[in-house]
């Protein structure tokens, strides 16, 4: 990451920074998996706190399903994105939100083509891009013109530094490529980007990363002054960031 941080020191402030590509070390928006636990202790505990009086039914119910969607294999062909739509999203979303450390890994393209499928929007869009069952599919046509025009391979066959070069372009709406004369590619990214985290930390096990127990709320909340916490919060991991590597644990 380069040195446009505005001071964040835990992962659960990570929403208020603004993802960047370095050129030497390549990061994604997430913490390194030093700082990161979604292990087999975190689903007992999570599961755990979902079975308790802490929470409502109709959220154990929700939150419960997106723990047993975990453990399905990644979806290889979509009911609205084609087998190749899934490659390049796929390769799309791992440079975004890293996962390689989780043995249980968040399936966001699987997320993204369900709700496309089902022609429901996300909640908001920019006015400048088309519909989002027509922007995504645009944008991935996009990623591979420009990678292909760069580096003459498809955009999920580059290797993780020319993917990041290839997104650095796009985030800054300086890509190559015919797809983008007329689709936006800084509100394109940052549109993908958004929906892949908020996906992201929709599931149980990345809110439990960042200490999150909001969804246990029926006793209410009591301990709210400063340091303060509920019995059933836990603390968050700590982290130090070094501009020219990345993040690492305390």
């Amino acid at each position: 990451m380069d040195g446009q941080l505005p001071g964040a020191t835990d992962p659960a402030q990570l929403n208020e920074v603004s993802i960047t590509f370095s050129d030497d070390k390549p990061h994604g928006l997430l913490p390194a998996p030093e700082t990161r636990w979604a292990s087999d202790a975190a689903e007992t505990r999570v599961r755990a706190l979902l079975s308790s009086e802490a929470v409502s039914e109709a959220t154990r119910i929700a939150l419960t399903a997106r723990l047993d969607a975990l453990t399905r294999p990644p979806m290889v062909v979509g009911s609205h994105l084609s087998a190749d739509e899934v490659v390049t999203l796929r390769a799309l979303s791992e440079r975004l939100v890293p996962q390689s450390d989780r043995k249980l890994k968040v399936d966001l393209v699987a997320a993204i083509d369900a709700r496309l499928a089902a022609d429901q929007g996300d909640g908001w869009r920019y006015d400048a891009l088309p519909a989002d069952t027509h922007s995504l599919r645009r944008g991935l046509v996009g990623l591979d013109e420009t990678a292909r025009e760069l580096h003459e391979m498809a955009f999920a066959d580059l290797s993780s530094d020319w993917q990041d070069a290839v997104l650095r372009l796009v985030q800054t709406g300086t890509p190559p490529g015919r797809t983008w004369r007329t689709l936006p590619a800084e509100r394109w990214f940052e549109d993908v980007l958004t929906e892949c985290c908020e996906i992201y930390y929709a599931d149980p096990l990345s809110q439990d990363e960042i200490g999150y127990v909001g969804y246990a709320d029926l006793p209410s909340w009591q301990a709210i002054g400063l340091n303060q916490r509920e019995d059933r919060e836990r603390v968050a991991a700590r982290t130090t960031i070094d501009l020219n590597g990345g993040m690492s644990g305390v």
